[in-house]
């Protein structure tokens, strides 16, 4: 429910912003709302999390600080706590990018490395937990998801360091008008 509320209140915010130059950024504006509707989608739990955290904090230990490949349990328990903390900091960061903040996206190209290597841990572990712990398997569950999730993190960051996206942040006129 959640994330359906934050993905509408983020598409009437960006509907907003992006009628002030129409016609001029679609493929900035396409990104834009793609990339802050997936951080939407994909922390909007992160509140959720926070809320079972405080209340149930013995069943967070008991799912969350266990021991899994080689990263020790009191490892995990840490780095689950934060992605969740991060997750709300990103969702936080990247509303402000509705309304072509720059502070927004400064902080969000500064969060989604950190929010990367917790998802790079996130993967491993769901990858070694089922059981398939030999040393080839953790290599293999490390490197893939170092890939995927890499490359996308630096595929977003690469875009919105792009001069296209620092245009369409600081609303420059694509189409300047002519003096008669």
């Amino acid at each position: 429910m959640l994330k359906f509320i934050l993905l509408t209140i983020a598409g009437i915010y960006l509907y907003h912003d992006y009628v002030s130059d129409k016609g001029q950024h679609i493929k900035a504006k396409i990104i834009n709302g793609f990339v802050i509707g997936l951080i939407a989608f994909m922390y909007a739990d992160s509140f959720r999390y926070l809320g079972w955290m405080i209340r149930k904090p013995s069943d967070v230990k008991e799912l969350w600080q266990t021991s899994v490949g080689f990263i020790p349990g009191q490892l995990h328990l840490i780095i689950n706590i934060l992605s969740v903390l991060i997750g709300m900091a990103l969702i936080y960061f990247a509303s402000k990018m509705t309304r072509r903040d720059e502070v927004g996206r400064t902080w969000t190209l500064r969060i989604l490395p950190i929010i990367a290597v917790s998802e790079i841990i996130s993967f491993y572990r769901g990858w070694i937990s089922d059981g398939y712990d030999s040393i080839t398997n953790q290599i293999l569950a490390i490197g893939t998801g170092t890939i995927l999730i890499g490359v996308i993190t630096l595929l977003i960051i690469r875009i919105y360091r792009s001069d296209f996206m620092n245009d369409f942040f600081n609303r420059k006129n694509l189409h300047p008008i002519e003096n008669q």
